[in-house]
C-alpha cells in the first residue's frame, strides 16, 4: 500500500530510520520550518554533529529522489545541486567545530584522569587522520570509476579519454555519487557519538575540578618559589 511506502523507504535506506522519520514528520507539521536547535528539542535527537549528519543524509536523499528521473536534464539537476550545496555548506560549519571541541574535551579528560596533558599528540593525530581519509577518498574515487561505467579509451592521437560503458547507466551512478551516497555513507561517523559522554554535568564537573587543581598547583609553585 502507498501509505506504507514512507516507512519502507526509510527502513531500506537507513539502519536506524526512527530519527530520520521523526525529523521528517516534524518538518511536515510547520510551514515556516525549524532551526537545528528547535529540531533537537522537539525530536530529542542530540544537538550537534550527530543531528547535522542526519540532516545532511536527509537532504542528500531528498535531492537524489527528486532528481532521480531528471538526472540527464541540466535545467533540473543544476538548481537541485545548488540548493543542496547551499544547505550542506550551512550544516558543515558545525561539523568542522564539533570534532575539534570533542578532542579538546578528551584532552581535559586525560589530564583529569592521569594528571598529564598532551594536546600536541591529540591534534597531531587529528591532522594525520584528516590526511589519511583524504588519501583514502582519492583511492576509492579512482577505484569507483570503472565500476560506474567510465572506461578509458585511447584516441587516434594516442591521448586517453573517459567514455561511458553503454551497458551501465553511468549518469545515474554519477547522480547518486554527488547526492545520496556521500551523506548516507557519512552516517558511520555517528558511531563515536554513541559512546561519547563528555557533556552536560559530567563535563562541567571535570572542568571545575581541573580549574581547582590548576589553582592549587599555581599556589603551591608560587609558595615554593617564595621559599627559595
Amino acid at each position: 500500500k502507498l501509505k506504507n511506502e514512507f516507512t519502507r523507504l526509510f527502513n531500506s535506506l537507513f539502519t536506524n530510520p526512527e530519527d530520520y522519520m521523526t525529523i521528517v514528520r516534524l518538518l511536515g507539521n510547520k510551514r515556516i520550518g525549524y532551526t537545528r536547535k528547535e529540531i533537537a528539542k522537539e525530536t530529542s535527537v542530540a544537538y550537534g554533529g550527530g543531528l547535522t549528519t542526519i540532516l545532511k543524509a536527509l537532504v542528500g536523499t531528498t535531492t537524489f529522489l527528486i532528481g532521480m528521473k531528471f538526472y540527464r536534464n541540466p535545467a533540473v539537476i543544476v538548481p537541485l545541486l545548488m540548493i543542496q550545496g547551499f544547505i550542506f555548506s550551512s550544516l558543515t560549519s558545525i561539523n568542522m567545530v564539533v570534532p575539534t571541541k570533542m578532542i579538546g574535551d578528551t584532552v581535559d579528560y586525560m589530564e583529569w584522569k592521569t594528571g598529564e596533558r598532551n594536546e600536541g599528540m591529540a591534534f597531531s593525530l587529528l591532522t594525520f587522520i584528516s590526511k589519511l581519509t583524504g588519501s583514502l577518498c582519492t583511492a576509492i574515487a579512482t577505484a569507483i570509476i570503472p565500476v560506474i561505467g567510465l572506461v578509458t579509451v585511447q584516441l587516434a592521437d594516442n591521448s586517453l579519454q573517459l567514455v561511458e560503458n553503454p551497458q551501465i547507466n553511468t549518469r545515474f551512478w554519477l547522480w547518486a555519487l554527488v547526492t545520496i551516497l556521500p551523506p548516507v555513507a557519512s552516517l558511520i561517523s555517528l558511531i563515536p557519538f554513541k559512546f561519547y559522554d563528555l557533556e552536560g554535568k559530567k563535563l562541567k564537573d571535570i572542568q571545575e575540578e581541573m580549574i581547582a587543581r590548576r589553582e592549587l598547583n599555581s599556589k603551591t609553585i608560587s609558595k615554593s618559589e617564595g621559599e627559595i
